[in-house]
């Protein structure tokens, strides 16, 4: 009875597949097994999981460049620290050399 996985099926609504047929409450509407209508729910868990699997990746993109983010910044920073610690201390030199005379 199936052909692929775009299999089609007659059903008293017209020509559904078996995920759009697998939505619907089947009991005596349709003329569809059990197996027809598991096929059907696996289908559509498939599409499901493809789904899971693109967001999970795209997660995985983000939180990387996130991360890069983060030690880019870090960086930035510690540098910045640095520059403001030699500053202070040029300040401190020039005040020391104007108190002496």
């Amino acid at each position: 009875m199936l052909s692929g996985v775009r299999t089609i099926i007659k059903t008293t609504m017209g020509n559904k597949s078996y995920r759009d047929a697998s939505r619907e409450n089947w009991t005596n509407r349709f003329e569809l097994t059990n197996e027809d209508i598991n096929t059907g729910s696996l289908q559509r868990i498939a599409d499901a999981t493809e789904v899971m699997a693109k967001n999970h990746n795209e997660l995985i993109r983000e939180n990387d460049s996130l991360k890069r983010e983060v030690e880019r910044y870090r960086l930035w920073y510690n540098q910045e620290q640095k520059l403001n610690r030699y500053l202070r201390g040029n300040i401190t030199r020039l005040k020391n050399k104007l108190k002496k005379p």
